[in-house]
This record gives C-alpha cells, structure tokens and sequence, in this order.
C-alpha cells in the first residue's frame, strides 16, 4: 500500500485528505511555535553584498518582520563603519606617502668656496659732528642782569663781555670787608707790639693774628665775587645758544649762554667691540676720512682724539672722538651728521686669520656664538661649524678668525632652513636658453 506524504515531504498521517481533496477549515487557534513543522523547517538566506558580508538566519514562523529589521539595522550600523575604516586606512597611507616624500626632499642651496689672502678691511659708520672747544658760561654770583649784549650766532674775541650783574650791592660788600680788614690790622699789629714786650700771653697774639687772616681773605672773596659780576668770553668761538634775557634774575652756576669754537671740529661715532679692537690695535695703519653732505664727493682725513674703554650698557658699543680741522669749502656746524670711513688691508700671516664670507652665512645660536653651515662634498650633506669672527670688512662681508680653513664649501645662502645632516644640493645658475 502507497504510504501518503504530505506537502513537506513527510508521510500522511491519518486524516489528512488525498490527492486531489480539500484541505479541512484551518483552524484559528495558534499552534506554539515549536509544534509547527513547516515553519521550523524553513530556512532564509541573507546576503549583505554591501558590506562584503553573508549571513544565515533560521527564522521561525511570525519573526520574518523582525529579521527583516534587523537586517536593515545591520545595514545601517555597518555601512558608515565600513566607511570610516576605509577613510582611515586611506589617510594612513597618504601620511606615509607625505613622509616618504618629505625625506627624499634635497633642498637646493648657494654655496662658496673658502679663500684666504689680503683682504681690505673698510669701515663706515654715521657719527655727530660738535664743536673740539665748548663751554656753558655761568655765573658764580646771584643777581639782576643789567646787559647782555651777545646773540645766538655772534662771534665774539676771548675777553668780550657776555653779561653784567648789577654791581651796587657786590660794591658795598666789599668796602664792609675793607674796613674789617683794616680794623683786623690794626688790632694786629697792637696785640705783635705788647707780645714783644711780654705784656700779653701768646694766646691772645695768635687769636688776633687768625682774625687779621679771616678778614683779608673775606676781602680777597668781596673782590672776587665783584669782579664774578662780569661774565667774559674764555676764548674764541660762537654764541651757539642764549638761556636767558635781558634783566632777568639769575642764580650762581645757571646756565647763561652756549659759547663754542668751530675752528677744529669732533666727530663722535658708536662702533662694536670687534671694531674697537681693530682701532686700538693697528689706529697707526687705519686710514680714517670723513665725509659731509654739506660737501658732497669730498672726505677729509680725521685723527683718532679719544675713546671710552666702557661699553655702552644699552647698545654694547663704544663711543670714539674724532677730530680735524675746519675744512675751507664749507662751514661745518655743530650737531651735522658726518660719514666716518676706515680703511687697512689684512695681510696673511703673522697669526692673522684673512678669512672673509659673506655676513649672511653666519648665523648666532644661543650664548652668542656664531656658526657656518660646511658643505661634505662626498656625502652631500651641510654640517654645523662653529666659527669666531673678527671685524665687519664692508657691508656684506665679515672675517673668520678660526674655524675655517681654505679650500672649504660653505652655505651662504638658504641657511635658516637647513639642519644637521641634511642633504643639499648645491645651486646653480641656469644657462639662458635651458
């Protein structure tokens, strides 16, 4: 006998209905999930090309609309994380990209050759011209002005009269000190005659001597301040200023006028403790002129006056007098500016280090100490060199006392972006046409 088998496959039971019958009323009364056979057997493949991924769920009876949302959530959650993965891993090589491009980088630079040999040292530096003689005239006394006939700009002669103070009570002054003088004297001379005779002791003789001396030199200060009444020209030279005016009162030491002498003129200058050596050690070989806007195209030559042995607290510098003669073409006043030019020549040898490079290629690391960056031709590589330089040869140039030797490359320029151990590569000027 033909066993039945149902839609699913397995054998009929009895009462199910044969081939070609209608299947009974289902009934509405819910089985439980686990006893329904169809269900538990159905299976349900889901693929998540989207994500690269591919899973299997088993899916009983009324879930399908859970597992279809659970599907769209995964959906949702691991796309977005895919994506950032892939954005990360792709940033990743690119930053190793940049960093393996950063170290093939050879930075072009321009470099010089090392040379030694006589190098002319030359100099200049602004300076402020004043007069070689000049005086602040004042009074010793106090008083009313009663002339004063000088003017800003007035030449006077050595004796002129500058200013008067008015002379009445300075003159009644000292007639009051004459006659106490005299009084003094006289007093003298009686007390000298009875300590002749022992008639008085020899304390009595000393204190009138000591009063005679006390009242001759209050006489000497009376005519003193008298002739102080008068302000006179020391010497030669130019009212450059006038304090006061006319019938004014003044007071002992304030200032009454500015008198200077032209005739030989100062030139100060401010030069750096380099320099101040140079000029200390070898003034005799420099070759120091001047130059003046007032007579352009001409220098006249100076003479080294004086210099301060103590720097400048601000600046660190040191300010040196120069001086020379009023020249002809021109008249050369106080407070004009002045171009100071020194020049000598370096010779090699004699412990003289005649080394110069350009004064961009040394650079100042902390503590004050400058360095070149040297050139391995071998290895293509830049290497810091501690140098110490000597004085400023120009405007662009400045001398090497130790730490190069001829014959060497160095960096002059490009230096502030170069680092131990770098490779360069040396530049060169393109040919026209290329």
């Amino acid at each position: 006998m033909k066993e039945k088998f149902s839609f699913s496959g397995r054998p009929a039971a009895v009462g199910d209905p044969g081939p070609g019958e209608c299947l009974p009323p289902v009934s509405r009364k819910k089985r439980p999930r686990s006893q329904n056979p169809l269900i538990r057997e159905k299976k349900i493949f889901l693929h998540f090309r989207s994500a690269g991924l591919r899973s299997l769920f088993s899916v009983q009876g009324g879930e399908m609309v859970h597992a279809q949302r659970v599907v769209t959530g995964l959906r949702a959650v691991c796309l977005p994380v895919a994506v950032f993965l892939a954005a990360v891993l792709l940033l990743a090589g690119c930053n190793r990209e940049k960093k393996e491009v950063r170290r093939e980088v050879i930075r072009p630079v321009k470099v010089m050759t090392v040379r030694s040999g006589p190098t002319t040292f030359t100099l200049s530096f602004p300076g402020t011209v004043r007069a070689a003689r000049r005086a602040v005239l004042s009074f010793k006394v106090s008083g009313p002005l009663v002339k004063l006939p000088v003017e800003e700009g007035q030449r006077v002669k050595k004796g002129d009269l500058i200013a008067q103070i008015q002379k009445r009570d300075f003159q009644t002054a000292l007639e009051e000190a004459r006659a106490r003088a005299l009084e003094a004297e006289r007093q003298f001379r009686r007390y000298k005659e009875l300590y002749a005779r022992k008639q008085v002791s020899r304390a009595d003789y000393d204190r009138y001597r000591a009063a005679r001396d006390v009242a001759r030199a209050q006489l000497e200060d009376a005519r003193n301040q008298l002739r102080d009444t008068s302000l006179l020209a020391p010497f030669d030279g130019v009212i450059s200023k006038r304090y006061v005016e006319n019938f004014q009162k003044v007071q002992a030491q304030e200032p009454i006028v500015n008198l200077q002498d032209i005739t030989r003129i100062e030139i100060l200058i401010d030069v750096p403790e380099q320099v101040m050596a140079e000029i200390r050690d070898k003034e005799e070989k420099l070759e120091i002129v001047a130059s003046f806007d007032a007579i352009p195209g001409k220098e006249f030559p100076v003479k080294v006056k004086e210099y301060s042995t103590q720097a400048d607290p601000a600046t660190q510098t040191y300010q040196v007098v120069l001086i020379m003669d009023q020249p002809g073409e021109a008249n050369i006043l106080p407070g004009m500016t002045a171009l100071v030019t020194a020049r000598s020549t370096l010779e090699a040898g004699a412990g003289t280090r005649t080394i110069t490079v350009p004064a961009i290629a040394v650079m100042d690391a902390a503590g004050n100490r400058p360095y070149v960056w040297v050139l391995d031709r071998k290895t293509g590589t830049v290497h810091r060199r501690f140098v110490t330089v000597g004085p400023i040869t120009g405007s662009r140039n400045i001398v090497i006392r130790k730490g190069l030797k001829g014959g060497e490359t160095i960096v002059i320029a490009g230096v502030t972006q170069l680092e131990e151990g770098m490779k360069v590569r040396p530049w060169e000027k393109q040919r026209e046409g290329k």
